[in-house]
């Protein structure tokens, strides 16, 4: 096996750059319904997880785009709860060209 002349003090580390998303959050106190929109709204599928807790989907690639809790003062006033929301929705994950394409249609 043949010794690697590199020296490792000189090796480039490569950063992963985290990607940042809006979360826009909004309370409609009439309804007593808390939404939290994830992103630019998106054409998505609503599909109730819980008791009065509805999570939209993009429909192109499964991508969370909103969760809304109706009941929430009544329900949450008193102590916090867990709720636990998958990120994407259907058999995989998106692929690359999904996410673009989601993206390109977000920016339409």
């Amino acid at each position: 096996m043949k010794a690697s002349s590199k020296d490792p003090s000189k090796a480039k580390t490569e950063r992963a750059t985290a990607r940042s998303q809006t979360i826009s959050i909004a309370y409609d106190r009439e309804a007593d319904a808390l939404s939290l929109i994830f992103g630019k709204p998106a054409k998505a599928e609503a599909e109730e997880i819980g008791p009065g807790v509805y999570a939209r989907y993009a429909w192109q690639t499964g991508r969370l785009a909103e969760v809304c809790i109706v009941g929430f003062f009544r329900r949450f006033h008193k102590k916090p709860q867990k709720i636990s929301v998958p990120e994407y929705v259907g058999p995989t994950m998106p692929t690359d060209k999904e996410l673009r394409q989601d993206y390109l249609d977000y920016l339409n």
